[in-house]
């Protein structure tokens, strides 16, 4: 197996998962999120603890997946651009002619 790719860790991990293997499930998906910590791997190594019965581990995981989701909101700066002013449309003039 590459040691470079998580999502071979992750396919490792579903064919042990069928088979019944729960140690060999939680090794590979552990790897994987060493090797790409990202919430979609996280979720997937916290829903392999649930089937587990480690819950404290799961609910840690959800909790940082989580978090990597969120979006921090941008601090307010005071050199920050304004938004521009609409201006007034003007009508044109009538030419009487």
């Amino acid at each position: 197996m590459e040691d470079d790719l998580a999502a071979r860790y992750i396919a490792y991990a579903k064919v042990q998962e069928k088979i019944g293997n729960t140690k060999k499930v939680i090794n590979a998906l552990e790897k994987a999120v060493e090797l790409e910590p990202i919430p979609q791997t996280l979720k997937i190594l916290a829903e392999a603890y649930d089937n587990a019965g480690q819950s404290e581990l799961a609910e840690e995981l959800r909790k940082k997946a989580t978090k990597m989701l969120t979006p921090t909101a941008p601090s307010k700066k005071a050199d920050a651009p304004r938004p521009r002013q609409q201006r007034k449309i003007h009508q044109p003039r009538k030419i009487v002619m």
